[in-house]
This record gives C-alpha cells, sequence and structure tokens, in this order.
C-alpha cells in the first residue's frame, strides 16, 4: 500500500486513502469512536486481552502511544485532569474491526508500578499509573518503549518518573530496563558524548515527544524535571543498555542560543523547554517546534523551529521567532509559504510525518487559548500550509455521525492528544484536553498539500539488521528512502560480496574484523542521491576455541566472559558456569562468549558408564601398586617375540602414558609392568592393552 501510495499521486492517492474507510474523503475529518463530549467517559474495560465493540478506555489527557506492524493503534496511562487521576492500563485498538481491547495493567486509578527484575519479562511487571507527558518509542523489532511522565512509582509514591520499560508485543509482557524506580530521580549524566552503564537521566514529565533514528537508537530531549524545565538531549542505545547525554545543560532553566537562522553551530541549543511538537525527517534529523519554555530573552509559549543533525551533534534554528507568546499567520487554506507559521504552541503532541516527508501538526495551547488547527509543513523548502481546523481558539468539536466523514466535521480545540499515522497514510487523533475518549481520522488532501515532496530525486535512509557483529557472520540491509527510487548501488567495503544492486541486500557477511564505511546511491526519475556512513559497521573478532579440561567427572572451560554447556548439541538448562558435572556418555560442548557476545566452542566425547572387557584374558592381570602409586599389569605365560602395548587414557578419551614392550626370547614365562600415576588427578580413567591376539579395555577408578 505504501509504495502505491507514493508512485501514484493525486488521483491515485484520492482513491487508495479512500477505499481504506468507505465513509472517508480526502481533507475531512471522521469520529470513529468514543464519546464526543468532555469528559464524557470513564470507560469501559470488558474481559483483559478479548477485543468487544463496547469497550473503551477512560477519558485520557496525554497518555503515550504506538502504532504496531500490524497497523494496531496502542496507548497507556494517561490523566484526567479534571479530577487529577492517573491509569496505568495499556488498550490496543483496532483499524479493522473499530474495536479496543484492554491489554494490560489495573483499570483502578493511581497503582504503584510492579517493577520486578531489571532485564527481567514477567507477566505480573507493569509501569505504574502515570500521565503528563510519556515519552514512547517502537523499535526496528517491534517493540514498544516507555519512559518518564508523572505518577506512581514502585512505592506508591507520586512524582516526576525517570523509569525505562520495553514491551514485547508477541508476549504481552513488561520489562523494566532502566532508570530509578523511585520517583523524582535527579539522574546521572556522566561525560557528555561518552555512553556509561551508570548514566541515567534524570525523572521528567511534560516530555511527551520522542524520536528513534533509523540505527534503532531511542533519542529524547528536555520537559520538566523536579529542579525546573530542561534542555539536554539523551541518546540510549538499545543493544548495550546504554544512555548517552548527548547536547544541552545538566542545570535547568536556561534560554537558548539561536546563532544565526539556517545556520548549524556546535555553541547552539534550544532553550529549557518542555511539551514540544517533534518529527523525525527520512535523512534521520530531529526536529522540535514550540513548547513551553525559554526562548533567547524570556520564558513562555513558544514558536521556534529547530534541526538537530546526529551526524554532526548540532543544532540549527530553522525559523520562527527568539521571543515567547507570538500569534500565528494563516492567510488562506492549500497555500506553501514562508510568510505562513502556526504560532506559539505547547501541548501539540499531536503530530505526523507521511511517507512523502511531509510534517503534520494539530493544536496545541497558545497564549491567547487552546487550538484547533492542522499545519502541513515542507521541510526541504522551509514553508508552513495551514490545511484544516479553526484559524481562532477554544472552538469546540463538531463530531457529525460516527463513522462519517464530513468536511463540517473537526476536532476542535485539542492538546496532550495522542496521534499515529496508518499505513494507508491516514491520520488518527485520540483523547486530549478537554479529557475525552473520543478517536478521529483524517484524510490528507494531497490536492491542497501538492506532491512536490513526493517527487522530488530520491533521499536516502537505509537501516541495518545489527551494526554490530562478530566475524564470518553475516546481515541484511534495508532501503528506507523517499520519492520513488528505481534503481540502488550499494557498496560494502569489507564485506562479501562488496556491493549489491538489490532494494534490500540481504546475506553481506563480513570474514574480518574492523570498522566499515557503508554507501548507498539511488536513482529516480528526478533525480540521484549519494550516502555514505562512515564506521557504521563494527566487526568484533571470534574469541580463541575454548579448552576443556577434567577432574573426576567435571569439565571445566578456559576463561571466557560466558558459557553454555551442550549435550549432543542441544544447550543443557542452567549450565551456564565454567565447569559442568558429567552425568551420562556422549558429545559434551562448551559454547564461550566475549564481552562483545561473540562466541567461539569446543566439543569433546566422553564415556564414562557402560565400559567392560572388549575380550578378556586370563593370563593378563591388573593391580593396583601402591610402591608406585600406580597399577601393576602382569602378562602371565607370556609368548616370546609377542608384542604388547599399553594406554592409560582420561575421560575425555586423551592418553596421559602409553608402553610399547616386546621380548625377543624366550620361553613361557610371567611378565610384569609397573605404571606409575602418582601425578594423574582423581577421576575416571582406561587401561587399554593390546597384542596380536589381544585387545582389553577397563575402566579404573584413582582416588587420592
Amino acid at each position: 500500500m505504501k509504495k502505491l501510495f507514493l508512485l501514484f499521486f493525486l488521483s491515485s492517492i484520492f482513491y487508495l486513502l479512500s477505499s481504506h474507510h468507505a465513509n472517508a474523503q480526502a481533507g475531512e475529518w471522521t469520529w470513529t469512536k468514543g464519546v464526543a463530549t468532555p469528559f464524557g467517559s470513564s470507560g469501559t474495560w470488558g474481559t483483559q486481552g478479548i477485543p468487544d465493540a463496547a469497550n473503551e478506555p477512560p477519558a485520557l489527557y496525554e497518555a503515550c502511544e504506538w502504532i504496531d506492524h500490524d497497523d494496531n493503534l496502542w496507548i497507556f496511562g494517561g490523566a484526567n485532569n479534571s479530577v487529577f487521576i492517573y491509569y496505568g492500563t495499556l488498550w490496543k485498538y483496532s483499524i479493522a474491526s473499530n474495536t479496543w481491547t484492554w491489554m494490560s495493567g489495573p483499570s483502578a486509578t493511581d497503582q504503584a508500578g510492579v517493577y520486578g527484575t531489571q532485564g527481567v519479562p514477567s507477566p505480573s511487571n507493569y509501569p505504574g499509573a502515570r500521565g503528563w507527558g510519556e515519552l514512547s518509542w517502537t523499535d526496528s523489532s517491534g517493540n514498544f518503549w516507555l519512559m518518564g511522565g508523572y505518577g506512581y512509582d514502585a512505592n506508591g509514591t507520586i512524582g516526576c518518573l525517570g523509569d525505562l520499560w520495553e514491551y514485547d508485543v508477541s508476549t504481552n509482557e513488561w520489562t523494566w530496563m532502566k532508570g530509578s524506580p523511585t520517583a523524582n530521580y535527579i539522574g546521572s549524566y556522566g561525560t557528555l558524548g561518552v555512553a556509561n552503564i551508570s548514566n541515567n537521566p534524570p525523572g521528567r514529565q511534560e516530555v511527551s515527544c520522542s524520536w528513534k533514528d533509523s540505527y534503532n537508537n531511542l533519542w529524547m530531549f528536555g520537559g520538566w524535571t523536579s529542579l525546573g524545565n530542561a534542555n539536554d538531549l539523551w541518546k540510549y542505545d538499545i543493544a548495550s543498555n546504554n544512555w548517552t547525554w548527548m547536547s544541552g545543560s545538566t542545570t535547568a532553566n536556561h534560554y537558548g542560543t539561536y546563532g544565526t537562522m539556517g545556520v548549524s553551530s556546535p555553541s547552539n541549543v534550544p532553550g529549557s523547554r518542555a511539551a514540544y511538537s517533534r518529527w523525525i525527517d527520512k535523512q534521520d534529523n530531529l526536529w522540535l517546534y514550540g513548547g513551553n519554555g525559554y526562548s533567547a530573552s524570556g520564558n513562555g509559549y513558544l514558536s521556534d523551529l529547530w534541526k538537530f543533525d546526529v551526524t554532526t551533534n548540532e543544532w540549527t534554528w530553522m525559523e520562527g521567532s527568539t521571543s515567547p507568546f507570538q500569534s500565528g499567520v494563516y492567510s488562506s487554506q492549500c497555500d506553501f509559504s514562508l510568510a505562513h507559521y502556526p504560532g506559539d504552541k505547547m501541548e501539540g503532541r499531536s503530530c505526523w510525518i507521511d511517507d512523502c516527508g511531509y510534517f503534520f501538526l494539530y493544536g496545541g495551547t497558545g497564549y491567547n487559548g487552546h487550538q484547533g488547527d492542522l499545519w502541513v509543513y515542507d521541510y526541504v523548502l522551509h514553508e508552513w500550509e495551514w490545511i484544516s481546523g479553526d484559524t481562532i481558539n477554544n472552538t469546540s468539536a463538531v463530531s457529525g455521525t460516527q463513522g462519517v466523514s464530513s468536511p463540517l466535521n473537526k476536532p476542535g480545540l485539542r492538546t496532550g492528544a495522542d496521534s499515529w499515522i496508518d499505513q494507508a497514510g491516514n491520520l488518527w487523533l485520540f483523547g486530549g484536553y478537554v479529557c475525552s475518549n473520543d478517536l478521529w481520522r483524517y484524510v490528507p488532501d494531497y490536492s491542497c498539500i501538492g506532491t512536490a515532496l513526493c517527487q522530488q530525486a530520491p533521499q536516502i535512509n537505509f537501516s541495518v539488521s545489527d551494526s554490530q557483529l562478530c566475524e564470518k557472520f553475516c546481515i541484511s540491509f534495508f532501503d528506507s528512502s523517499i520519492n520513488n527510487p528505481t534503481a540502488w548501488q550499494w557498496f560494502f567495503p569489507g564485506g562479501d560480496p562488496s556491493s549489491s544492486t538489490l532494494q534490500n541486500p540481504a546475506n553481506i557477511c563480513y570474514n574480518t574484523p574492523g570498522v566499515y564505511d557503508v554507501t548507498l546511491i539511488t536513482t529516480g526519475a528526478s533525480g540521484n542521491d549519494t550516502l555514505t556512513l562512515p564506521n557504521y559497521i563494527t566487526v568484533y573478532s571470534t574469541p580463541p576455541i575454548p579448552t576443556i579440561t577434567q577432574v573426576g567427572y567435571t569439565l571445566t572451560s578456559s576463561s571466557a566472559s560466558s558459557y553454555q554447556w551442550q549435550f549432543n548439541t542441544i544447550d543443557i538448562p542452567g549450565a551456564t558456569n565454567q565447569s559442568y558435572t558429567i552425568l551420562q556418555t556422549g558429545y559434551y560442548t562448551v559454547v564461550v562468549g566475549d564481552s562483545n557476545s561473540c562466541k567461539n566452542s569446543f566439543t569433546v566425547y566422553v564415556l564414562i558408564t557402560g565400559i567392560h572387557d572388549v575380550m578378556s584374558d586370563a593370563n593378563i592381570s591388573i593391580y593396583p601398586n601402591p610402591a608406585t602409586d600406580g597399577l601393576m599389569v602382569e602378562w602371565l605365560n607370556g609368548y616370546a617375540g609377542n608384542e604388547i602395548s599399553i594406554s592409560i587414557l582420561n575421560a575425555l578419551g586423551q592418553e596421559i602414558y602409553s608402553s610399547e614392550l616386546s621380548r625377543s626370547t624366550g620361553t613361557l614365562a610371567n611378565w610384569k609392568k609397573e605404571i606409575d600415576l602418582h601425578d594423574a588427578a582423581s577421576g575416571v580413567y582406561f587401561i587399554e592393552i593390546k597384542s596380536q591376539n589381544i585387545f582389553l579395555k577397563k575402566k579404573i577408578i584413582i582416588t587420592k
């Protein structure tokens, strides 16, 4: 659906979007679910895990949101800002069936979190009830992430939260991943730009906007902490479970440093603020707009637009005023212009980005009241366009008939609402001020917006299945470029193969440790684009092959960071220590890992039970010899000229003693051989005696 959406503009776009819902018309809002009156619902939970047409969340303000790979909309938490109660419930909405499902968490309000063990998922875990701006992300695996907000910690204490959670959609389980389980945590910044396991952002609220880049890193900025407004920028690496403080100050309430409009600088930084709007463009640049905080010269409702380049780690003031309390300029609808802009906004949580790369923004609160306007921003031309809604503040919703779109319908004033964009390009909006639980859908009208951004030359973006791997492993690359590229040329220095013309090349193998660049060149009808990401792939060495030693019935691996013992190639549950006590005959393997999670292994065959004489011979006797702390082997009536070999093997089949003997002349006579086992450790051993007519193998046990 996305490919068609990008390829066929205008009439084809209208057909695709309208066909997704029979009553959806381009440029129109549809009230699809919930109660269409303010403060209108206390919710209907139904049975946990069971969808029902009667189910609906309560009226919520500043919950957090996700959308899964199946186009289901999810929300968690939120507040009722009329009576100041907080929820800790997770909900899922199916677009296809128009039903809500209560998925997780208690239906009671103001509940403390159940954290469990950090890093360990459990069906009994859930975050505490919270609202007033939680952070939320969806990672490349489709798992949901949640942080912060104002609510209840593990002890039932209310305050600014700094806990980081992961939710696995497939198992319906929460995992407390990082951060303090107690409210009003002051944080640990560490060193600017340096990741560390002990780094943690302070607890914060009103920071409901967040970004995920194409490398699967999670980003967040500012918000209200227990000390005031913040302007710190943080990056979280999922793979290493590390936070990095990237930009901004460790203290609160800072004025912005704007520099020159449109020019990046390492000294530029937005002022401390909360409740801003955000987008991430196709080149992984982070964008934020407005909020409530500090400009260059004062504090209040802001209207400045900023861009952060993740490759240079620099901010750029793109447009808008350096002073608070600026009114918007609307002019006429459907008219991109440098002279048009939305004006001051906070709580503009309802923001989207479509497949073409257009930014959408709805509502918010300004100095003159609550807003209900819909804007589009072209981040290439740096122009705003007002496309829907009211130019005056504090307007009421016009819901019309549920399920039926109309040019008269509108959500009205809306702040702190949740937002999603589905695979068909429809914009969705839920709840917010004035605390409602109504769900809306908007179909963008590209005859109004235009398709210039869609029709530009391809703009490259790509991701990889794993940017850090062990030597001799293979990975896959995924193109996510916009503007309809038709040809791709990849270059993988150090990879095998070293190039590809596929859109999404798979099985690119790296056999030599090192750090490698990746380059992609895309070509389309309107031109081409090139992107090189330096040091994008890190390949670690495989650790040395481990060794195994045996003492008695215990096998011990050489030293490593991690261990997993296997029996006949199957993992032995719980056998993750350096040593393992063997229980039966078979092949034993130890798989060792190093600090980079690279692995190597070694296998031995152990025979410890069921050993008996392969051939008995009454002329050979084996008995202990205390004089040598070993054995005496006696060959009765040995025949002249016969040769005999004697071997002692440990339980791993490794030879620790051998002797080759013969008699050149003589008659029938007794013959003895002393075997010194003074240096042999306690354990299971085997003696093998071979001659022309004899093969004898017996188990012996040495105890000391």
